[in-house]
Formats: C-alpha cells, sequence, structure tokens
C-alpha cells in the first residue's frame, strides 16, 4: 500500500469446512505465512460453515464493520453439491474481479497440473463495500503456497486500494 495509507494491509483468513474436524491446520497457515511474510497484518482466522448463507453473512459482517481490508476464503469452491464459496461470493460482491478466476487456473497449468484438474478448477475474487474477497481451493499446500506467492500477495495492495477507492494503481496522485 502506498505511503498515504494510514494502517498496513489487514487480512482475515476463512477456511470453508463442514466441520472443524475437516480443516486441514496446514493449508490455512501457509495462506497465513504468505500473508505475513508480505508484511500485511492477519488480524484473525476462523473456520465457517460451508453453507452458503454463513459465508455471506461472514463477508458481509467483515466488510460492514471494517475490521479487515481483505478477506481469503479457503475451500467449498469446488464443483461439487456442497461447493457453493464462488456462488455466496458472487452474489455478494458490488464487483467481480472477472480475470482471478483466469489467473488462478494459468497458474495451476504452469505448475503441471492436468489439463481436466484445470479445466474443473474454480475460485474467484470481486469488492463487497471496499472489502477485497479472494475465494480459493483448499488445494495441497504446495499448490496454495504458489498461488499465495505469484498471485494473490501480489495483487492484494493494488486490488484494496483501487476497492478503498483511492484509483487504479496507474492513476497519478
Amino acid at each position: 500500500m502506498s505511503g498515504t495509507d494510514v494502517h498496513p494491509l489487514r487480512c482475515l483468513v476463512a477456511t470453508i469446512a463442514l466441520g472443524r474436524g475437516s480443516v486441514k491446520d496446514d493449508v490455512t497457515q501457509v495462506v497465513v505465512d504468505g500473508l505475513r511474510a508480505a508484511e500485511f497484518v492477519v488480524v484473525r482466522s476462523v473456520t465457517v460453515n460451508r453453507e452458503k448463507a454463513f459465508i455471506q453473512q461472514l463477508v458481509s459482517n467483515i466488510a460492514n464493520g471494517n475490521e479487515a481490508d481483505a478477506i481469503i476464503l479457503i475451500g467449498g469452491v469446488g464443483v461439487g453439491p456442497r461447493d457453493a464459496t464462488c456462488e455466496a461470493v458472487n452474489e455478494l460482491v458490488d464487483r467481480k474481479m472477472e480475470g482471478f478466476g483466469e489467473a488462478y487456473r494459468h497458474l495451476l497449468f504452469e505448475s503441471g497440473e492436468s489439463p481436466a484438474n484445470v479445466a474443473i478448477a474454480r475460485a474467484t475474487a470481486g469488492v463487497c463495500n471496499r472489502l477485497f474477497v479472494v475465494a480459493l481451493p483448499r488445494q495441497t499446500a504446495a499448490v496454495l503456497r504458489l498461488a499465495m506467492l505469484k498471485l494473490v500477495v501480489p495483487m492484494l495492495p493494488d486490488a484494496v486500494r483501487v476497492a478503498l477507492g483511492h484509483g487504479p494503481p496507474w492513476a497519478s496522485h
């Protein structure tokens, strides 16, 4: 973020799961570690039920309460009948970042994933009341680490800056 911002970038990490017993702590920790390595503040890490209403309630509460500048949702983005994270996010956001899912699939392909796995991979991002929302699959730690390093962390400062209404990164100040 630029020197004119009043605070470091604040992030919340939410693991989407059927229950606490199904959460893989190492995967959540990969995301937290990636954010902290970039010197972002992780305000907290939570687990949320994978039902659409619970996901939307969490995102709305964080956006309306100004608790964080960005929220990273991990899990529930697949094509199964209980995967509703992408739908929850896409219905809630004011503006969807169409290129995010494409960039994520490109990253998977470049990392050696099979074209079949890449074709069914889903991820999404958008802005909800000035909160930047990212939804990623609960992949292996190596894949999530790569996504954080190559896609999420480099994108967050400019995405949050624009979401907060400070204009595009290429605009003169």
